[in-house]
């Protein structure tokens, strides 16, 4: 199990603020992977656009997705081929720019035992600052 998959398992565990830091400052300090729908390109401004897959639940909410390793993207799709691997702190700012996005949904799959969570809007553009929520 990974250092963010650990976090995850910690946090749902113990359900207390200083295991939901540990979780925030495990995902800023790891890679994750981002599930595209073709390859990221880099303007000439140095500027990386991922193409994000976003998913549209009935409620409105609209989403995206990251997983800490590839075996938990294919338990979300297991046709998933097109997917890059950044830093959290590097996604978070990437998707704070979508206005779209509501949450960031963690190692999302129907497979009720992988360890996996999600972060809102507020919690994510927060970490895209490098702040994590919670702390002084």
């Amino acid at each position: 199990m990974d250092a963010v998959e650990q976090a995850i398992q910690d946090h749902i565990q113990e359900q207390c603020k200083e295991s939901l830091r540990r979780l925030y400052r495990a995902i800023l300090e790891n890679k994750l992977l981002v599930p595209v729908r073709e390859k990221p390109t880099v303007d000439e401004a140095g500027n990386t656009h991922l193409p994000l897959i976003f998913m549209h639940f009935g409620d409105g909410v609209v989403a995206t997705a990251v997983f800490t390793s590839k075996e938990r993207l294919l338990e979300w799709d297991v046709k998933a081929k097109a997917f890059v691997r950044y830093p959290g702190s590097t996604i978070f700012k990437m998707v704070a720019r979508i206005p779209e996005i509501q949450v960031i949904l963690v190692n999302y799959s129907q497979k009720s035992q992988s360890p996996k969570g999600g972060f809102s809007r507020r919690e994510f553009e927060l970490l895209a600052q490098g702040i994590v929520p919670g702390e002084d």
